[in-house]
């Protein structure tokens, strides 16, 4: 027979003890893996914003594409001029003669392939770097199996910057962007609650060729819990990592109008909570998780010439491997498992002259996690 842990209340000179019951849970036993799960979301919750640089630049039809490295290569021409005593226009033209003839020697037509264009263009680093700022803020309910529900609120922000776009003689462009963030995580449940503060930094490698990307990062977050329940408070410590990528392809028609973006991101995720002494004066430990999660999702784009992009979003989130194991005075407590669940939402993207773009996203979530998330963006070139 198998019973449900409870905490007894009572101590004795060994400073107290766990007894068992048919009650059901005592939920001061389930702050540990509530914490963990928390740090475990936030953590994939901010590798879905660190690909700034793909996720604004692959929805733009390739007509547009080609005119940011138009207006990069005009600036590129004054420097040039200014160094060499010469003209814009001389300068210009320059740039032009040399990557026609690149272009002949890999035997592309600059005419009906746009890409190919913008490939050669990237050698000579006719784009510039810039600067970006995430915030989100998501309020939901997760269900866990056992019939144990946690109310989640999620926040925080991103700062990232991006180098210059560069290319190999492959064709292959890349962009290399540095990030930091905040992150708050509060999740409570019937008889406690718990608070994360805490920050994190890492590290992109953006590549693509041609209407294809495939971007690579790591992070490491550390944040500080402090939980609340009918025994008092407690604080613990956890150290989040892990490394993610994300892969999509522009598949673009009607001139660039509309645009289907079908994208697939996976990420491995370990958090480790370091060992504390509970409100109950209690030892909390706890394996790490380590866990995989596939997250498959397509975009709808709908381009305008005035620099509006409206879209639509869906898609099925996967977490494979995730179990919380958490032991308190080295009795198991419950396993919590994350289900599957589906995001889907409707989204703005706006840029203004190339420089300043911006965009908010309004997302849904159903059946693991149930509830709704605001995203909102701005990023800015540096000329």
């Amino acid at each position: 027979m198998s019973y449900d842990k409870s905490y007894d209340g009572i101590w004795g000179d060994d400073g107290g003890y766990f007894v068992f019951d048919k009650t059901g849970n005592n939920p001061a036993a389930m702050i540990p893996p509530v914490a963990m799960i928390g740090a475990y979301n936030a953590m994939n919750m901010m590798f879905e914003y660190c690909f700034e640089h793909s996720d604004y630049f692959m929805k733009l039809p390739s007509e547009t594409r080609l005119s940011i490295r138009e207006k990069a290569k005009a600036a590129m021409a004054e420097k040039l001029a200014l160094k060499n005593g010469t003209t814009a226009q001389e300068e210009s033209a320059n740039i032009d003669a040399e990557c026609a003839a690149e272009m002949e020697r890999r035997e592309w037509d600059k005419f009906y392939d746009h890409d190919n264009v913008l490939s050669v263009y990237d050698q000579y680093e006719l784009t510039h770097p810039g600067a970006w700022v995430k915030t989100f803020a998501t309020k939901e309910s997760v269900p866990f199996t056992g019939k144990f529900t946690a109310n989640d609120k999620y926040y925080g922000a991103l700062i990232g910057v991006d180098t210059d776009f560069k290319e190999d003689n492959k064709g292959w462009g890349n962009v290399f962007t540095g990030y930091a963030g905040y992150q708050g995580i509060h999740p409570s449940f019937s008889g406690g609650s718990i608070r994360h503060d805490g920050g994190m930094l890492g590290a992109t490698e953006i590549f693509d060729r041609k209407n294809f990307y495939t971007d690579w990062t790591i992070a490491a977050a550390s944040t500080g819990a402090k939980a609340r329940n009918m025994y008092g408070h407690e604080s613990s410590r956890l150290y989040t990592y892990g490394i993610a990528t994300k892969s999509g392809w522009n598949l673009e028609y009607g001139g660039g109008k509309y645009i289907v973006l079908p994208i697939f991101m996976a990420s491995y995720t370990t958090v480790d909570m370091r060992d504390y002494t509970n409100a109950s004066g209690l030892m909390v430990n706890a394996d790490d998780i380590r866990a995989v999660q596939l997250n498959q999702n397509i975009k709808w784009i709908r381009n305008y010439s005035n620099g509006w992009q409206p879209y639509l979003t869906a898609g099925e989130v996967w977490t494979v491997g995730q179990k919380s194991r958490a032991r308190v005075d080295e009795t198991k407590l419950d396993e919590l498992h994350l289900r599957p669940y589906t995001e889907y939402g409707i989204c703005v993207q706006k840029g203004w002259a190339h420089d300043y773009d911006g965009y908010a996203e309004f997302l849904g979530h159903a059946g693991g996690r149930r509830g709704f998330l605001t995203k909102l963006g701005f990023r800015w070139t540096f000329n």
